[in-house]
């Protein structure tokens, strides 16, 4: 791994060789979360909005550095359509409305970018925000609910948004003509089977409010320390959703999409959307969560609190992260020139005896290492 500076990293994309059939998106990175759930890989940056420095640091974030880090690539982000733009986190619906469309406004021609998606908090989302992105042209709100059952979900931290509470907000959501997805996670409370049931429920839930896709994953410690509750999950998502009446698995519907418990996500799609749909008009790029599987070139801006979440790169080519550091985005190429991502390990089986399952430890060590980061 090296440093590359800023000037390096934008010629590297001004000078890249495009194929005629490449696509292009944009990520921009939300860092900043109100709490840390403990399930989560990526630990964002905590913000109390009562806290002047916590405030400050939010501040220079959206106002600063953001800003200046759009207007530096806006040559690269001007220089070939954008098939996408995604904005990740952390939490984005931190911002408010009014600094949405400040962010917004500052993307190089946004409202032409055909997919405009998004991570949203249901805990923290307002009828002002989505009227906003509506406004703007988004045509994805991915809602972070991971599971309805209270116990779940504060266990980890996180703040709790009830059922009925977000069959309000989905359906507010559908007069907008807006593509709405939920994740789900297994694996949060019990870490027996007894959360697979909770979790089933959760899902049945989102189906009954007709959402166009849900995302199911099982915590990742979990699984690695039991491969047989990783089993379980796998086989319990592909009966339940194949036995469904509106919906089909991802897997069934799209080349390549099979689950196994090393990487237990999956997705379940309405019916009525085709695989093609679903990757040409609703979630068009495969994102960090499949690397180094990744097939599409991706130019992430912003703070990469996790050193795994907003990677930048070029399938076989280029990886490479960005950092603020002293409020400056620094950039560390991980990869490059790479002839075949096939034999990059994505993957490592757990120390014997595998910890228990449990709650995900509240480090970045294993994924730092697994990464071969040292920053």
């Amino acid at each position: 791994m090296r440093r590359a500076s800023l000037e390096e990293i934008k010629n590297l994309w001004l000078n890249k060789q495009w194929k005629d059939d490449d696509d292009f998106h944009l990520y921009i990175s939300s860092p900043f979360c109100r709490v840390a759930c403990s399930y989560c890989v990526y630990k964002g940056k905590l913000i109390n909005f009562r806290n002047e420095d916590d405030v400050k640091q939010f501040n220079n974030y959206y106002y600063n550095f953001l800003p200046n880090l759009i207007d530096e690539f806006a040559e690269v982000i001007t220089s070939r359509k954008l098939d996408s733009v995604y904005f990740g986190g952390g939490t984005p619906n931190l911002m408010s409305a009014e600094l949405m469309r400040e962010i917004f406004d500052r993307i190089p021609g946004f409202k032409d970018i055909p997919i405009k998606g998004i991570d949203l908090n249901p805990a923290y989302i307002t009828k002002e925000q989505i009227d906003v992105m509506h406004e703007y042209g988004f045509t994805l709100f991915c809602w972070g609910v991971q599971s309805f059952n209270k116990d779940s979900v504060k266990h980890h931290k996180r703040s709790y948004v009830s059922y009925e509470r977000f069959k309000e907000i989905v359906e507010y959501t559908k007069t907008k003509g807006i593509y709405q997805s939920a994740d789900l996670i297994c694996y949060l409370h019990k870490y027996n089977t007894e959360d697979v049931q909770i979790y089933l429920d959760d899902l049945q839930k989102c189906m009954d409010l007709d959402l166009d896709f849900a995302t199911m994953a099982a915590d990742f410690h979990t699984v690695a320390s039991d491969q047989n509750l990783g089993d379980l999950f796998v086989e319990a998502s592909k009966d339940f959703v194949r036995n469904s009446e509106n919906y089909n698995l991802e897997l069934d519907l799209i080349n390549g999409a099979e689950i196994s418990p090393r990487k237990p996500i999956t997705r379940a799609i309405r019916k009525g959307i085709t695989g093609k749909q679903f990757l040409t008009e609703i979630l068009s790029y495969f994102g960090s969560n499949d690397f180094p599987e990744a097939i599409s070139n991706i130019l992430a801006l912003g703070d990469d609190t996790s050193m795994y979440e907003i990677m930048s790169y070029w399938p076989r080519e280029l990886f490479y992260i960005t950092k603020r550091l002293n409020n400056e985005p620094a950039f560390y190429v991980i990869y490059e020139n790479i002839q075949s991502i096939n034999n990059i390990e994505s993957y490592q089986e757990p120390a014997k005896p595998a910890r228990k399952a449990g709650p995900a430890p509240s480090n970045m060590a294993n994924l730092r290492k697994m990464l071969n980061l040292n920053i």
